[in-house]
């Protein structure tokens, strides 16, 4: 049963909201991604990467979310697939499941701020 939470690559890429049933690869999370986040994380990835040979990029014509990282001529692409989740069915992208090192993300929810007494 797939569940929503957040993940994370150490402190430089995420955290990311996504859905997980639990399953691991060498201890690290294997999270699944719907559409809207992994626009965010073709974002981030091109954004924030160390080195221009780090680039991302989505392929509308195989519905594919692709990433180079360090200049390998490769591209590692992620294509959609679908889960059933909270009584629907889910169009995801399993970015970087059974390859890069997620974890859980502890997200505290938002706490507004107490109002001032005048």
């Amino acid at each position: 049963m797939f569940r929503r939470s957040h993940f994370l690559i150490e402190d430089w890429f995420g955290p990311f909201e996504g859905w997980t049933a639990g399953q691991r690869w060498n201890g690290w999370e294997c999270p699944y991604f719907e559409f809207d986040t992994a626009i965010q994380m073709v974002d981030a990835w091109n954004n924030t990467a160390f080195e221009e040979e780090y680039r991302a990029r989505y392929d509308e014509e195989r519905d594919e979310f692709c990433f180079s990282d360090g200049g390998l001529e490769e591209w590692d692409c992620f294509k959609a697939q679908t889960i059933e989740a909270e009584g629907r069915t889910i169009k995801v992208y399993p970015i970087g499941v059974f390859y890069w090192t997620w974890s859980h993300a502890e997200i505290s929810p938002y706490t507004p701020p107490e109002p001032k007494s005048i």
